[in-house]
């Protein structure tokens, strides 16, 4: 079929014809956004986000001249998109690791802390203790993490920012009871 009139049945809400041209593209597309990322799930996610806002704006197809050439732009965008957000919750990883790990290993007046942040981490749900021990305790990526899991890196992002969250409300709600404790051992 030809591209034009696949774009144009597309445009018109044709879920088969948005098949055919995922289908077509998706590999191609793959190949260059790995090139960018040099990440597989990184380009995996950026294909499929991209595909996603070309159905959401497939009326748009009708005024698109050279489809790969804006394919490529769309999917290029989101996967710097995606790279920032990466790098930026590796450097979130790599402080709080810092931070766990100058403190685990610092002053034994630490340690009600670290339990009160062991004691949080015990009352996650399953699966979010495990992918915060997995991050923060072995210091694996998100993407070994996903693959050990065999759930999505954004699952992963997600079971880790609900912990993180999680984990600063229970220790902000027993910070009076830490205070006293501390307060207990020095005065």
């Amino acid at each position: 079929m030809e591209e034009s009139g696949l774009l144009e049945r597309v445009a018109k809400g044709d879920e088969n014809a948005f098949t055919l041209l995922v289908d077509q593209y998706s590999p191609l597309l793959h190949t260059f956004l790995l090139r960018i990322t040099g990440d597989r799930w990184l380009a995996e996610e950026a294909v499929q986000d991209a595909f996603v806002r070309i159905w959401l704006n497939r009326e748009s197809l009708r005024n698109v001249q050279h489809f790969k050439a804006y394919l490529f732009v769309v999917s290029k965008n989101f996967a710097l998109k995606a790279l920032q957000k990466a790098l930026k919750e590796d450097a979130r990883q790599g402080a709080w690791q810092a931070f766990y790990e100058q403190t685990r290993d610092e002053q034994p007046d630490r340690e009600p802390a670290l339990a009160l942040i062991d004691e949080a981490i015990t009352r996650l749900p399953p699966q979010q203790a495990k992918v915060w021990t997995l991050s923060r305790r072995k210091g694996l990526s998100y993407m070994e993490i996903a693959t050990e899991l065999g759930i999505s890196s954004e699952t992963v992002k997600k079971h880790l920012q609900a912990a993180r969250q999680f984990i600063i409300r229970y220790v902000e709600s027993h910070m009076v009871l830490l205070y006293i404790l501390l307060m207990e051992k020095y005065f």
